[in-house]
């Protein structure tokens, strides 16, 4: 009995415990040769430093969409939505109905009018750095274009008649620590 040679021809019969061997040897060296290939520094380098700079971007796009989805579903005026991440708390103000929740990693904060169950005031807290002008078109397309800006300060903000307000800010954090971008929406 023969058996295939990988050049063409064929082998004695005796000789395919060797031919194994060698394909066994070839998988571990081209097993081998592929973990050098991820051993070697200037990938990992490469691969770490994508990942910096994708991750941010990545997650700025949820916290946008996340931004827009909150304030479309909770409205100053509006009555407070039966919403599954937004929880009945201790009241802050006598005869105001206060709500607290998480959606995605935002912060929510919401207070009633006096004796209603209507939307006085809403606050949204970003925790990290700065994320204005990143957020700043998801709350324009909600609440529209800012009446103010001082970009370079990280402030925009919204006055309606009837005292209503809103802003939207940088608060930095103590000793150059990250602190939290803060959507609110009130009445003066």
């Amino acid at each position: 009995m023969s058996y295939p040679h990988p050049e063409g021809g064929t082998l004695p019969w005796s000789w395919r415990p060797a031919v194994a061997r060698l394909r066994q040897t070839a998988g571990r060296r081209r097993d081998r040769q592929v973990g050098a290939l991820w051993a070697r520094r200037p990938w990992r380098e490469l691969l770490l430093v994508t990942l910096l700079l994708v991750g941010p971007w990545a997650q700025g796009g949820d916290v946008v969409a996340d931004v827009e989805h909150v304030l479309r579903a909770i409205r100053q005026d509006a009555p407070v939505p039966a919403l599954d991440y937004l929880h009945a708390s201790h009241p802050i103000n006598a005869d105001c109905a206060y709500y607290q929740g998480q959606y995605g990693g935002i912060a929510i904060k919401v207070e009633t009018h006096p004796n209603s169950k209507r939307v006085a005031s809403i606050l949204l807290e970003i925790p990290g750095g700065d994320q204005t002008s990143l957020i700043l078109p998801a709350v324009a397309r909600v609440i529209g274009q800012p009446h103010s800006r001082e970009p370079k300060q990280s402030l925009y903000g919204w006055d309606w008649p009837n005292f209503r307000t809103a802003s939207l800010h940088y608060a930095a954090g103590p000793n150059g620590h990250d602190g939290m971008t803060v959507v609110s929406i009130f009445y003066r």
